[in-house]
């Protein structure tokens, strides 16, 4: 069954451009993981942004969520204070 999921991140006052950089980066690598069907980045709003992604199951999404490339780079935008919180929300078809 198809998985799919939203995560929303919200830059630190004044470092949106520097998350949306850091983010994408990341749209190339991810579109290439096995099991991923889409994968897309987008500004929501001036601090917000979105990650939405499609995989071929379950589990593609969660190996998704633990690639060391995603949790890597998430560290550093939080550890260098430019990612002030990640919300992620699991869809359902249907």
């Amino acid at each position: 069954m198809t998985a799919h999921h939203l995560a929303y991140l919200r830059a630190c006052h004044g470092r949106s451009a520097q998350l949306g950089a850091g983010l994408r980066d990341l749209q190339e690598p991810i579109a290439r993981l096995p099991g991923c069907l889409a994968f897309s980045i987008e500004q929501q709003a001036d601090t917000r942004w979105q990650l939405r992604g499609s995989w071929v199951s379950a589990e593609a999404r969660q190996a998704f969520f633990a690639t060391p490339l995603l949790q890597e780079r998430l560290s550093a935008l939080l550890r260098d204070g430019v990612l002030a919180s990640l919300e992620c929300q699991e869809l359902r078809d249907g």
